[in-house]
């Protein structure tokens, strides 16, 4: 397949400001919808839901493609967005020269089972299928680093280390931070549990900040995806998050950042070591503040230092994946030796007494 992605329309951040929810402009190619459960997404100009596929590279095909048809255009000059609607449009040509429209680098479908316009059926299918929410701090998924929060152009967020927004002068040219010209401008996905606000810089501008940490981008992202920042001098970190899942059998459950299940172990105040955590890693992270929580996830973060490797805990729960789970969608460690059990989101165990 012919892979070939071309940016062709930016919209300036500060069009993000009063985003008029359920707008519709006829003229407008993407418009915003809204419904009872999620407050604002993305659907085209007759109002039908668009998602966006996880693991694309557009590798959505054959079977697939009739049950989440691709949106597509004849001419990039209709790639236009409803006034307010921060972000890309562009196009990505599948075989046979179909150019289908991507937003922020990700290919736009819709959902065969999807009715009539508001209808938003295909949320979090397979875990992989989600609507497109035009906010300011949203869910980066997809990326090698696997969940993360990124901007309303879908570029990726960072938080520095040593910040009390400390990141001046020349630093700046190189991690711009994220601002809005007021905290009533900020707006967040659905899916996200933390809280937001504003960092008053020196020069006046009002840098936002999540769950207390000012939020920057690289200046050497290029695109919806890059997260060549991460780690650069040991002080500049993605936010990565927790996330849940649910299976018929076992219900719902806490994923890490990479969509694996997480487990918890019985015996636990972090006693799995050696050969233990060769079988059972545990979720770590570089710094206090690279870890958030989607929706529906209301326990306290902490963190357990391993000599300096901070392990994350949820609910007082130090955190752990399981070696043999080859797929997300994979829990072949609940239950294992009656010990380790999946971490529902009120983080009790799932089946253990």
């Amino acid at each position: 397949m012919k892979i070939r992605f071309r940016f062709v329309f930016m919209v300036a951040l500060c069009l993000l400001a009063a985003l008029p929810l359920a707008a519709q402009d006829g003229d407008a190619l993407i418009n915003v919808g809204s419904s009872e459960t999620i407050p604002s997404y993305l659907v085209d100009a007759e109002g039908r839901t668009l998602y966006l596929f996880v693991p694309d590279d557009a590798n959505c095909v054959d079977g697939c493609l009739e049950n989440w048809p691709p949106l597509t255009v004849e001419s990039e000059a209709e790639l236009t967005l409803a006034d307010g609607i921060p972000g890309t449009l562009g196009i990505y040509e599948r075989d046979g020269d179909i150019m289908q429209v991507t937003y922020n680098g990700a290919p736009l479908y819709y959902f065969a089972r999807d009715a009539a316009p508001g209808d938003v059926n295909g949320e979090g299918v397979n875990a992989v299928w989600y609507v497109v929410e035009p906010v300011l701090i949203s869910v980066g998924r997809g990326s090698e680093i696997g969940n993360f929060l990124v901007g309303p152009t879908g570029m990726t967020l960072y938080l520095f280390v040593p910040d009390d927004a400390n990141c001046v002068d020349g630093c700046l040219e190189n991690w711009p931070p994220l601002t809005v010209e007021s905290a009533d401008d900020i707006t967040t996905s659905y899916r996200l549990t933390g809280e937001t606000g504003v960092f008053e810089r020196e020069d006046g501008t009002l840098q936002v900040t999540y769950n207390g940490v000012p939020l920057y981008y690289f200046a050497r992202d290029e695109a919806p995806g890059d997260a060549n920042g991460e780690g650069a001098n040991d002080v500049w970190y993605v936010i990565k998050t927790i996330g849940t899942r649910t299976n018929a059998d076992q219900g719902t459950y806490l994923t890490g950042p990479n969509g694996f299940a997480l487990y918890l172990f019985t015996p636990d105040d972090a006693t799995c070591v050696d050969g233990c955590l060769e079988n059972w890693p545990p979720l770590t992270v570089p710094v206090e503040g690279a870890i958030a929580l989607e929706a529906g996830l209301m326990g306290e973060v902490s963190f357990y230092d391993r000599d300096g490797t901070l392990q994350v805990s949820y609910a007082g729960t130090p955190l752990y994946y399981f070696v043999r789970d080859e797929a997300p969608a994979d829990v072949n460690g609940q239950g294992v030796n009656d010990v380790w059990f999946l971490i529902p989101p009120e983080g009790m165990m799932s089946d253990a007494g």
